[in-house]
């Protein structure tokens, strides 16, 4: 993954990863925004996505990109609290860890929408 990430150098790119060693070098791919989703939320993977949507959905056009990132780990967070809640008081726990390699803080653009349909 991180050949074909390098190919796309001056883009900003978000990946999302399990957290793992074989992660690890995404960050040092220039423009990147990654986002390692702790091991023990793996069974909440679908649950993060779908957070992930839904403040993107809402934020997309006021914060930038990292902002928005931080916003999701808030926002699953205060979700999961059942589970994060006994964790966190174990640990410094967080549902994901953010890093990034960005020169700047991306935001998201509106573009027009191509129709895959046929004429």
């Amino acid at each position: 993954m991180t050949k074909e990430l390098a190919h796309i150098p001056g883009d900003a790119k978000l990946v999302i990863t399990p957290s793992g060693e074989e992660y690890k070098r995404i960050r040092e791919i220039p423009e990147t925004l990654h986002v390692e989703v702790n091991s023990q939320m793996y069974g909440y993977f679908d649950e993060f996505v779908v957070t992930m949507l839904e403040v993107l959905s809402k934020r997309w056009q006021t914060m930038d990109l990292v902002s928005t990132m931080q916003e999701v780990q808030r926002t699953f967070f205060r979700k999961r609290m059942d589970i994060l809640g006994s964790l966190r008081r174990r640990t410094r726990y967080r549902p994901c860890t953010i890093s990034d390699s960005l020169s700047s803080l991306p935001r998201l653009q509106k573009t027009e929408q191509t129709s895959l349909s046929g004429p």
